[in-house]
């Protein structure tokens, strides 16, 4: 297995909190469903802050560790189905 599918799979399948952290802190955006409701993670370069959307409002986080502790996204984290990885 590659670098690329060896991150895919820890994402997909193993939903990794650090490949997470690694594709945020490295530009990239993430789409995804929990309970069929669309959320959105987003790195705002300009503001040094991470996105979260929940389909109802905007949450914003510091940087990606605050992230990976906040209770709320954890819960849907563990729930999620990742569907785009822009």
């Amino acid at each position: 297995m590659n670098g690329h599918d060896a991150m895919v799979h820890a994402l997909l399948e193993e939903k990794s909190l650090d490949t997470l952290a690694f594709l945020l802190d490295h530009g990239r955006e993430v789409e995804f469903f929990v309970g069929g409701q669309s959320w959105f993670l987003s790195p705002k370069a300009a503001w040094c802050c991470i996105s979260l959307w929940d389909g109802r409002e905007e949450r914003f986080f510091p940087d990606t560790a605050a992230l990976t502790k906040d209770e709320l996204f954890l819960d849907a984290w563990e729930q999620a189905r990742i569907d785009t990885i822009f």
